[in-house]
C-alpha cells in the first residue's frame, strides 16, 4: 500500500495568490503608515530601500526624516497586533541596523539621530505605531 501524504499538495496557483494578497496588504499598510508620518511633519527619504549583501541585505520599509532625525519604520501585518510585533526576529533586527547604518553613510548623515519604529497592523486593519520599538 503506497504511503499517504499527511496533507494534500497546494494547488499551483494558490501559493502565488497568497503571495500577491500579502503583497497588497503590506503595500496598503505601508501607505497608511506613510500617511500618518507625513501628517506629523516627517519627510519620506526612502521606501523599500535594500542594502547590498556586504551590508546585511536588510530592507528598510520606510525611511523618514524630520529635523535631522531619521526614523526607520518596519511595517508588519499579521492576524493580531501582538503577532505583528513578535514577527520581527533578532536576525532581522541585525539586518535592519546594518542597513540603516549604511543608508545614513550613503546619505552623508552618519552622525544623525535615528530611531527604529514598528507599525503593526492586525487583520481588521487596526494600526499601532511604536516609536523606538527596537534597540
Amino acid at each position: 500500500m503506497p504511503p499517504t501524504p499527511s496533507r494534500p499538495a497546494a494547488e499551483p496557483g494558490r501559493r502565488r495568490l497568497r503571495g500577491r494578497t500579502a503583497g497588497h496588504v503590506g503595500r496598503a499598510a505601508e501607505n497608511r503608515t506613510l500617511g500618518r508620518y507625513l501628517a506629523a511633519g516627517w519627510r519620506l527619504a526612502a521606501r523599500n530601500w535594500r542594502a547590498d549583501r556586504m551590508h546585511g541585505n536588510g530592507e528598510l520599509d520606510l525611511v523618514l526624516e524630520r529635523e535631522g532625525t531619521f526614523a526607520f519604520v518596519e511595517v508588519k501585518s499579521r492576524r493580531t497586533l501582538l503577532e505583528a510585533g513578535e514577527a520581527v526576529k533578532p536576525a532581522q533586527l541585525r539586518r535592519l541596523e546594518m542597513a540603516a547604518t549604511h543608508f545614513l553613510d550613503i546619505a552623508g548623515a552618519s552622525g544623525a539621530d535615528r530611531r527604529f519604529d514598528l507599525a503593526a497592523f492586525d487583520r481588521d486593519g487596526r494600526m499601532e505605531i511604536v516609536e523606538n520599538a527596537f534597540f
